[in-house]
């Protein structure tokens, strides 16, 4: 029988400016509670912090519970463009790459982001831009037009 219900924007861990029980545990029975089947997710501490280190909690996390997918995320502004870290991601079990201009402070049309999106071409991954800005949903449009992954952006 496949899920029902996929929630494709789900957090967990440590989130800097608002005191909130983002853990794992408190996650899962969130999603329980709501009649999630399945939750992409992703560690804010890859957000926030270090992404390296939060991809591999969020991989730690998701090993462990079957209703977690894991989705990694990226900071442009710490990546070179580094050939083989997007299919490295892939193949340990990432399903989604997510990027966090507004958290971050950089702007969607950032030359490492479409560095980022080259080396993402070559993968067969989505990818989900979080952002809540008015008009951004066309900015993406525009940026991501001429490559062939699928992209989202919640709202």
């Amino acid at each position: 029988m496949s899920p029902k219900v996929i929630d494709a924007n789900t957090l967990f861990g440590t989130y800097p400016r608002r005191k909130v029980d983002a853990s794992p545990r408190s996650l899962i029975s969130l999603l329980k509670k709501n009649g999630v089947d399945l939750a992409l997710t992703v560690s804010m501490k890859g957000i926030f912090y270090d992404y390296a280190k939060g991809n591999l909690e969020t991989l730690e996390v998701c090993s462990g519970e079957n209703m977690l997918v894991p989705a990694a995320t990226i900071d442009p502004r710490k990546y070179y463009g580094d050939k083989g870290e997007i299919s490295e991601l892939v193949r340990r079990g990432f399903k989604l790459i997510r990027v966090f201009p507004e958290y971050q402070g950089w702007p969607v049309d950032y030359a490492p982001l479409k560095r980022l999106m080259r080396e993402l071409d070559s993968e067969a991954v989505p990818l989900m831009i979080t952002s809540h800005a008015y008009g951004m949903a066309t900015k993406i449009v525009e940026l991501t037009s001429s490559f062939s992954f699928p992209v989202t952006s919640p709202r």
